[in-house]
């Protein structure tokens, strides 16, 4: 029988009475029949969670696929209005053309109008290249969210794939086995099977590596996400000004032109069709902008949907890691080995009938199996059933050795500590011994030298039979219950190595007499006795006072940690308020009544530190300045400061109100280096943008100047000497005033120098 106690709990026997903890006692048949019930279940899981994921990658799919003909059938609305109002623009610029050509004004006022649909088209220019980069960087986001999103399920099957949930406890898992490894208490029969499992662990480690890099690979993308989100905005804001001051440059330029072909064409004509095609214009950009809001929605919901589907995915997946765990514990209780054998051999152990194998099985009390595909024997079993079971199928390769059998009778709660018994025989004698619990027999196998040793230590156990030993457990500063805690050991670590010795065979810590009883055969309960005295002897024990109670939950999420690095036990005893620390050794108890007394020492520091409260809501960039100078205000005005960056906040937690003002202060300074900063800035491009079309106007002024005199000339050196009759060139009065705003006063002198020496 494989009977397996519960860690948390340890086994009192009291007289009289026997009381134990909560214990599972189960057959070897039903541990491996359970197990294999796990993995068939955790096999369709696995079927379940492919088929839902493969459903769900479907809707998603169709939903993508009904999303993107929306969105293309939308796109392509767009794009046909686009073109509309294209066509409606370009319509009133031949128009516009048409009229031009019908005037014949002399150079200086084709240029002034030329100069008036530069700066028109400047400002169209400006518009139509806002709205390209909004586009690609829109195409841009999409490809970046597409990556994150195929990162994320890359990141989940990866962590599936992972031995363990953790790096913590698949670095707790390697140093455990190491320390196994290192270690010279490990049984001889251990060392294969923990080798075995140091090299897959090893070889785990190159996933971990991927792993790490996926994540490094993920921020990096979603920092590029953050970057184009922000350029997008960034583009939108640039668009609405380009649009505001190309409505205004239409508003200002277009009446201009239509009054200059006024002169010789229909200007009436010529300024309804302009008034009915800007209608036109507006409502098929009113049309636009609708379908550009509903194709920005439908992406948004799109990736709402996505997010959905992959949180449930990433839910199914954390189920079936859970059901993998239950079926790694499971598998502790049953130990597994596979002999590589000549696939000729196989029928041999498999016999006529599989009698062979029956047997093997009926004898060692294992599970035994025979996979033909890669010639194996796969055996199951607790690992003195394991080692029968091996021992048997190799002597069936090997002669025939000399066999006898003895017979013992025996109880049958004594089977499983009369197995340890007879793992001892067999290790001093070196015969195969094998017990049959339901027979009352035992039978030894080997030379004529192992069966007279093995029978000379069968004697000597049945007359003398089991020695019991006992120890009274001392106590550990007030109480025994302290020492009994330690003795048991964190999970029963101190109860297992007791029992794990040389010839020792039981341990029973009796609670109500406060004594350790130990069973076992020759000098072992002597060498177990010692052990545990040597432990009561260097036990130690300490109480530190809890100044609040709050500090004791501070130091419950710690204690964990402290009892790992130091090796004791840290209790909070709420009754009388104090910590209990206790352990193997003076030194290690100290150590971790230092890290205690620390964090009771940092908790009443902080509670200092926080008795008064400031919360600051301020701009991003003065959030940022602050983070970095956080350290150095808290050293400076012994405070403490808090910056939240996601909504630009700032908590101030000081002793005083005094030093909170100080903080506050500091930021406030900050806040106003900042602004000024900002406020610079903007003074320094207001310059360079009038200094830049103060240049422009400079130039353009010089170079009509420089044409109206050259054309003066021309005009006074080819005059007549007789006219029949007085030319003069008007200019229409509002484009004469838009000239006069343009010009400067050198221009104005120019021109009425041209006026006055014109024909």
């Amino acid at each position: 029988m494989l009977s397996q106690p519960t860690e948390e709990e340890p086994t009192f026997i009291e007289e009289g009475n026997t009381t134990t903890a909560p214990q599972v006692s189960l057959t070897l048949d039903d541990v491996i029949r359970i197990e294999k019930e796990k993995k068939k279940r955790l096999s369709e899981i696995n079927k379940l969670i492919k088929s839902h994921t493969s459903n769900l990658s479907k809707t998603l799919k169709e939903s993508s696929v009904l999303s993107n003909k929306e969105l293309s059938e939308t796109r392509e609305r767009v794009k046909s209005l686009n073109q509309q109002i294209d066509k409606i623009e370009s319509e009133i610029k031949q128009k516009l053309a048409e009229a031009e050509s019908k005037l014949e004004e002399n150079k200086l006022e084709r240029e002034k109008k030329n100069l008036i649909k530069s700066k028109l088209r400047s400002f169209e220019v400006d518009y139509d290249t806002a709205l390209v980069n909004k586009q690609n960087l829109e195409e841009e986001k999409g490809a970046i969210d597409n990556e994150r999103a195929s990162l994320k399920e890359i990141i989940i099957a990866k962590k599936s794939s992972l031995p363990y949930s953790t790096v913590a406890a698949y670095n707790k898992a390697m140093s455990e086995v190491e320390a196994k490894l290192e270690s010279k208490e490990t049984p001889e029969s251990e060392l294969k099977q923990l080798k075995t499992k140091f090299n897959k662990l090893r070889d785990a480690k190159r996933l971990y590596d991927e792993y790490e890099n996926i994540l490094v690979k993920q921020h990096d993308v979603h920092k590029r996400y953050q970057i184009v989100v922000n350029n997008f905005q960034k583009a939108e804001k640039e668009i609405s000004e380009k649009k505001k001051a190309l409505k205004r440059a239409k508003q200002q330029y277009e009446p201009m032109l239509v009054e200059a072909s006024e002169s010789v064409t229909g200007s009436d004509e010529l300024k309804k069709f302009i008034t009915k095609a800007r209608k036109q214009i507006a409502q098929l950009k009113k049309e636009r902008k609708e379908l550009l809001e509903l194709i920005d929605t439908k992406s948004r919901e799109a990736v709402v949907t996505g997010s959905d589907i992959k949180n449930e995915i990433t839910e199914l997946t954390l189920k079936r890691l859970q059901i993998q765990e239950e079926v790694d514990s499971l598998s502790k209780f049953v130990h597994t080995e596979k002999m590589n054998i000549d696939p000729e051999m196989i029928g041999k152990v498999f016999g006529k009938k599989g009698a062979t194998i029956k047997s093997i099985r009926e004898k060692s009390g294992s599970d035994v199996n025979i996979n033909k595909e890669l010639s194996q024997v796969v055996i199951k079993g607790t690992p003195e059933t394991v080692a029968v079971a091996k021992e048997l199928i190799e002597k069936l390769f090997t002669t025939k050795k000399k066999t006898e059998s003895t017979s013992i009778r025996f109880k049958m709660e004594m089977f499983v500590p009369l197995t340890r018994v007879v793992s001892q025989w067999k290790k001093e004698t070196g015969a195969d011994i094998f017990v049959d619990k339901l027979e009352g027999s035992c039978k030894i196998t080997g030379s004529t030298e192992q069966i007279k040793a093995a029978r000379k230590l069968i004697n000597e156990f049945l007359e003398k039979g089991l020695q019991e030993k006992t120890i009274q457990i001392t106590k550990l500063g007030q109480s025994h219950e302290d020492m009994i805690d330690l003795l048991f050991g964190l999970k029963g670590e101190n109860l297992k190595k007791i029992q794990n010795l040389d010839g020792v065979v039981n341990t029973v810590i009796d609670k109500k007499a406060n004594v350790v009883k130990i069973s076992g055969t020759g000098s072992g309960a002597d060498v177990a006795i010692k052990h545990v005295a040597q432990l009561m002897k260097d036990a130690s024990i300490a109480e530190i006072p809890l100044q609040k109670p709050a500090h004791g939950e501070v130091i419950i999420e710690a204690s964990q940690k402290i009892q790992k690095e130091t090796n004791t036990r840290v209790t909070v005893v709420k009754k009388s308020n104090t910590i209990k620390i206790t352990g193997y050794k003076q030194d290690e108890v100290q150590k971790a009544k230092s890290q205690v007394e620390a964090i009771i020492s940092k908790e009443l520091e902080h509670e200092r530190k926080t008795q008064h409260k400031q919360v600051l809501r301020v701009d991003v960039k003065v959030a940022r300045n602050i983070n970095k100078q956080r350290s150095k205000i808290q050293t400076e005005t012994d405070t403490i400061v808090k910056v939240n960056l996601k909504d630009s906040s700032i908590t101030v937690f000081g002793e005083t109100e005094e030093k909170v003002k100080a903080v506050v202060e500091i930021i406030e300074k900050e806040k106003q280096i900042v602004e000024q900063r900002a406020k610079e800035k903007q003074e320094k491009a207001q310059k360079e943008s009038k200094e830049t079309t103060t240049t422009q106007t400079e130039q353009t002024t010089e170079t009509e100047t420089k044409e109206t005199v050259e054309q003066t000339e021309q005009s006074t050196n080819e005059e007549p000497t007789s006219q029949p009759e007085e030319q003069v060139t008007e200019v229409p009065p509002q484009e004469q005033s838009t000239i006069v705003e343009e010009k400067t006063e050198s221009t104005e002198t120019t021109e009425s120098s041209q006026e006055s020496t014109t024909p």
